[in-house]
């Protein structure tokens, strides 16, 4: 597959076409991507719907607006992680596959086969977040909807940490690897 073959745009058939073919990208971290970018949709829609209603007190219309532009922030480094993601670890096995790839070139696709699903997960864990206060603003109806937007979220999130400990097996970065370990401890802390 080309890197320019890959794209946000894509209809969802088209993608779904991808992923279940024979080519190694995009594969599960982008599809947790596309999976955390469904959810933040769904958080996005009941805070747009709950703005829309004429009679709302100023403090909850400020609310929304902030989990509002939370849910689109995170939606759309959700989106862009979609292509990168595919990229980074279609630059791995290129890289693993050149014979004359230097230890520094394979050290830092390796990074950043790690690094984009730790990205999946911060931004699913943001968007984890603030659906839970939105989900307070809500009633049966729309929090089903929350609760759905909530779980492809977490779904996303714990779809991203396999890849991230899969990308790790082997691999020792030095203080990159402590770091990122740390900053998925964090992360895992946040969401749990």
């Amino acid at each position: 597959m080309k890197k320019s073959d890959l794209s946000v745009n894509w209809p969802v058939r088209k993608f779904l076409d991808k992923l279940s073919s024979t080519e190694p990208a995009p594969g599960g971290g982008s599809a947790a991507a596309l999976s955390g970018a469904l959810g933040t949709a769904l958080g996005v829609m009941v805070a747009s719907i709950l703005l829309s209603r004429p009679k709302i007190r100023l403090s909850e219309r400020k609310k929304l607006k902030v989990l509002a532009a939370k849910l689109q922030s995170a939606q759309r480094d959700l989106q862009r992680l979609i292509r990168e993601d595919a990229l980074a670890y279609l630059a791995l096995i290129e890289a693993n596959r050149n014979k004359k790839a230097g230890r520094a070139l394979l050290s830092r696709v390796h990074l950043r086969a790690i690094e984009c699903p730790i990205a999946i997960c911060a931004a699913c864990a943001k968007a984890i977040q603030s659906m839970a206060v939105l989900e307070r603003s809500t009633g049966p109806y729309l929090g089903s909807d929350v609760k759905a937007g909530r779980a492809l979220l977490t779904g996303a999130f714990r779809a991203s940490l396999w890849m991230v400990e899969v990308n790790f097996r082997g691999s020792d970065f030095g203080p990159a690897t402590r770091r990122l370990r740390a900053q998925v401890q964090q992360l895992k802390n946040a969401v749990n």
